[in-house]
């Protein structure tokens, strides 16, 4: 989206254009070299966060409560929006929520899901993990001086692909999850 400072500078252009269909993205200024690319789905830049979460995570959130291990990964420059895109801001019962990212809309929904749930007969057991991936190198945010990460891929039995020596506590609410991503956001790699 335009800027506060592109905003009030007249003389911006705008480079990348989004298709009606929302499928599509063109990128250059003029007709004879701009080029389009195909995707799945584009969301506009005035797309809200409750918007994003219902199209991508919502249905994850499905798979999780059927048993399914999922994983939601945001891909981007620096800069991009992933960040507010994947967290938001996250409120803590101070707001209305409007501006949580994924992430705690997720925890939300999984936790309100498994409290006001019908299955009494259901065991839950949730962890969390909070892993970097910073100039193709893993880093655990939530234990930064442990033990090397490495993904690997069990053949057999219910595990399936791993992160190896990552540090994932046992978490009974959201606010237990808010803290531990709190705590790991400090770890985080800023590109300067």
């Amino acid at each position: 989206p335009v800027n506060e400072l592109e905003t009030t500078q007249k003389n911006h252009r705008v480079v990348v254009s989004i298709g009606n269909d929302c499928q599509s993205v063109t990128v250059g200024a003029s007709t004879k070299k701009s080029k389009s690319f195909q995707f799945d789905h584009v969301f506009p830049p005035n797309t809200s966060q409750d918007a994003v979460f219902k199209y991508t995570a919502l249905p994850l959130v499905d798979q999780v409560m059927a048993g399914y291990n999922c994983t939601l990964f945001a891909y981007g420059q620096t800069g991009s929006g992933k960040t507010y895109t994947m967290e938001g801001l996250i409120e803590n019962g101070r707001g209305d929520g409007t501006h949580e990212g994924l992430i705690p809309r997720m925890v939300r929904t999984i936790f309100d899901r498994i409290y006001n749930g019908n299955n009494i007969d259901v065991e839950y057991t949730l962890r969390v993990s909070f892993v970097e991936i910073y100039n193709e190198k893993l880093r655990d945010l939530l234990q930064p001086n442990g033990a090397e990460l490495k993904i690997r891929d069990k053949q057999s039995g219910p595990t399936g692909v791993y992160i190896e020596n990552v540090h994932s506590p046992f978490v009974g609410s959201p606010e237990e999850v808010f803290d531990h991503l709190g705590n790991g956001h400090v770890n985080r790699s800023v590109a300067s």
